[in-house]
């Protein structure tokens, strides 16, 4: 099976993302633009080679919600 790396990365930014949009515990997100967070920090995740560093960045779009335990983990080897 072929996959590709890049398309998989939005994916998982992209399921992130609306995972919050659906769940957040206050729909005003802290008075913050959730799209807006999505459209500053999406195109970014073309510049991710690994998914270390997509995670990384999409802890920089949960610090923009400015609220505690919140993270994204997952597996980051293929095999």
């Amino acid at each position: 099976m072929d996959i590709s790396r890049s398309q998989e990365m939005f994916e998982i930014f992209d399921e992130g993302w609306q995972g919050l949009n659906q769940q957040f515990y206050d729909g005003n997100f802290h008075g913050v633009s959730w799209a807006a967070v999505r459209d500053k920090y999406r195109p970014l995740v073309a510049t991710c080679a690994v998914k270390e560093e997509l995670y990384n960045l999409f802890a920089r779009v949960l610090g923009e919600l400015n609220a505690s335990h919140l993270g994204m983990y997952g597996q980051t080897r293929d095999n």
